[in-house]
Parts: C-alpha cells; sequence; structure tokens
C-alpha cells in the first residue's frame, strides 16, 4: 500500500513542476494570450536598421512589433513592412509612421505619431 501512495507522489510532484515549469517559460517569453492586435502595412523608401521584430511605438509608448518587411509587390522601389498593433492603439487615418533610432545603439523602430 505505501508504495501505491509514493507513485501518486511522485507523480502528483511530477505533474505540478512540470506545470510550474510551462508557466515559467510562458512567463518569460512573454506570451500574451487575451490581448487582441490589428496588422497594418506602411510604405517606406528604405528601412536601413529596422529588421523583423523591431518595435513599434505610439507617441514613446511601445505598442507593438515588426512582423514582416517585404519589397512592395506593386512598385519595387518602396519597402512594404508590416506591424501588430495593440487593436486598443488610436491609429488613424491621419497618423504617420516613421522610422527613428534608439540612442547610442541606432536600434531602428517605427514611430507613430498623430492621430
Amino acid at each position: 500500500m505505501e508504495t501505491k501512495a509514493r507513485y501518486i507522489l511522485v507523480g502528483a510532484f511530477t505533474l505540478g513542476a512540470m506545470s510550474a515549469l510551462l508557466g515559467f517559460l510562458l512567463w518569460l517569453a512573454q506570451v500574451e494570450i487575451t490581448r487582441s492586435y490589428a496588422q497594418y502595412d506602411i510604405v517606406f523608401d528604405t528601412v536601413s536598421g529596422l529588421s523583423q521584430d523591431s518595435l513599434v511605438r505610439y507617441n514613446g509608448v511601445d505598442v507593438g512589433r515588426v512582423l514582416s518587411i517585404d519589397l512592395d509587390e506593386q512598385n519595387p522601389q518602396f519597402v512594404r513592412v508590416r506591424v501588430e498593433i495593440r487593436a486598443a492603439t488610436p491609429v488613424r487615418q491621419d497618423t504617420v509612421a516613421t522610422l527613428s533610432s534608439q540612442g547610442v545603439t541606432g536600434v531602428s523602430f517605427v514611430a507613430l505619431e498623430g492621430g
């Protein structure tokens, strides 16, 4: 009887430890399950220094990230950048997107202003 109880205890401990590890990894990866996002395509002349997963900031606040960077299909002289932005961000028709670089590091990000 005592051996069965230990197997149950070991199994329960293992399941609990695995669940805790999974929760920690999700927290560490900053997975946001409940937040909704909107996608936008932005056309630039050049995107020097910008890369996939670069930040998107609205008036200085981090609101999203760059999903992809491709040449524009209609006009290859331009670059189409697809961004993912929190749905609650007030993006309107007069919102302007520019490329900016961050301080000394020079890491590029998409800056949204106005609206």
